[in-house]
């Protein structure tokens, strides 16, 4: 549009959906105001959890920026594609637990399930499942070079992929009981219907408001299970990218001492946390810590 046009077309907006404060859109401060509400509830509910969290993202970022300071010019494939894998994570991870505050806390979960997905990913590449240049999808190197993949090629390469590390971490290839194979299904389910549709919500609360118990909600409500679903599972997935953090090295204890402490301590921070959940999910997330990390880590 030209210049006029888009004065034209702005200036419409704003007399037709200013308020009586002169802010467009002024029904959405109602919506902040609630939004404000249920951080106030969450944070004196969910403290400990906050110190913990913000732990995580503070011991984050501070290990990126020890990275961004590395004087090594070529670095090893592996460790390149694993930082390349982090980053993003780190951002989709602050983007759900951002939402969680807000009270959205079905829509953060939905978000957490790529913050898995990714952390399963590096652990793949540092087991050797998957390699630095088949990571993102399995199509030979040759035929990529070619030019002649198509985006349906493209998308079974990315299933092929998922479907190796997921079944070597997670399924029958994997050393993990029946239980904690279940309790990861059960994990994946969910946070497919957290995604899709929003069945979740949908369900939480239509079923209500179609009995006529409850109104159907435009505001978020404040609901402590559903929070206390989306801190448990989050504390679980920081606990996992938690002990990824050394994959970054490019030389064995290449972080400093202190690093090491701190990542010591928060690593038996969250091993504590994890072990106050109830018992069936407990047991199951430890086994899959302990069965998937004490294993050698692989050089490449």
């Amino acid at each position: 549009m030209a210049r006029k046009d888009v004065a034209k077309w702005l200036r419409r907006i704003e007399d037709t959906f200013s308020g009586q404060t002169g802010i467009v859109g002024e029904g959405m401060l109602k919506l902040e105001q609630r939004e404000a509400e249920l951080f106030k509830s969450l944070f004196n509910t969910f403290r400990g959890y906050v110190h913990l969290m913000d732990s995580f993202f503070g011991f984050y970022i501070e290990t990126f920026e020890f990275i961004k300071k590395r004087q090594v010019r070529k670095w090893p494939d592996r460790v390149a594609v694993i930082t390349a894998i982090h980053i993003p994570t780190l951002w989709r991870f602050r983007a759900s637990y951002t939402v969680f505050w807000k009270g959205y806390f079905i829509d953060a979960v939905g978000l957490l399930r790529g913050v898995l997905e990714n952390a399963l990913s590096i652990i793949a590449l540092n087991k050797g499942v998957i390699t630095a240049k088949n990571a993102f999808l399995d199509i030979s190197e040759e035929k990529i070079k070619s030019g002649k993949v198509d985006w349906r090629e493209t998308k079974l390469g990315r299933e092929r992929t998922d479907n190796k590390i997921r079944d070597a971490l997670l399924g029958n290839k994997s050393s993990l009981s029946d239980d904690t194979k279940q309790e990861f299904r059960g994990i994946f389910n969910l946070m497919h219907n957290s995604v899709h549709r929003s069945r979740i919500n949908i369900l939480r609360y239509y079923v209500p408001w179609a009995r006529g118990e409850k109104p159907f909600p435009l505001m978020p409500v404040y609901d402590e299970d559903l929070a206390s679903l989306y801190a448990n599972l989050s504390t679980f997935f920081a606990w996992i990218l938690t002990k990824t953090f050394p994959f970054l090295e490019i030389q064995s204890n290449e972080f400093a001492e202190d690093w090491r402490k701190r990542h010591k301590i928060l690593d038996e921070s969250f091993e504590e946390s994890v072990g106050n959940l109830p018992k069936k999910a407990g047991r199951s997330w430890e086994e899959f810590i302990t069965k998937t990390f004490s294993a050698r880590k692989l050089k490449k």
